[in-house]
């Protein structure tokens, strides 16, 4: 997952000049978007994707959905998540999944 790109389409929707005010508006530490990253967090917990989401106006799925399924364990699992993205038709703010 590119989470800088996710980040950076954020703090440009936003207005965040700084990673500090985008980590005040999603509601976390500067030390979490920093580690965020530098990929050294397991991805995005759902209720910060949730926050990103409302503060992107699109629907949470859009964030959650592709970052599970790039986290899936096994096929079954990642094509489960994959059907998602596909029968809900679902568009990704930016194009963040590698």
């Amino acid at each position: 997952m590119d989470m800088n790109a996710l980040l950076d389409h954020c703090k440009a929707a936003t207005g965040c000049k700084s990673d500090y005010k985008l980590a005040e508006k999603i509601g976390v530490t500067r030390s979490a978007i920093s580690a965020m990253r530098r990929h050294q967090s397991p991805g995005l917990s759902d209720e910060t994707a949730c926050k990103i989401a409302d503060l992107l106006n699109v629907n949470p799925l859009a964030i959650i959905a592709p970052m599970r399924a790039e986290q899936a364990t096994t096929a079954d699992a990642r094509n489960v998540w994959v059907s998602l993205i596909q029968k809900l038709q679902i568009k990704t703010p930016v194009h963040y999944v590698k």
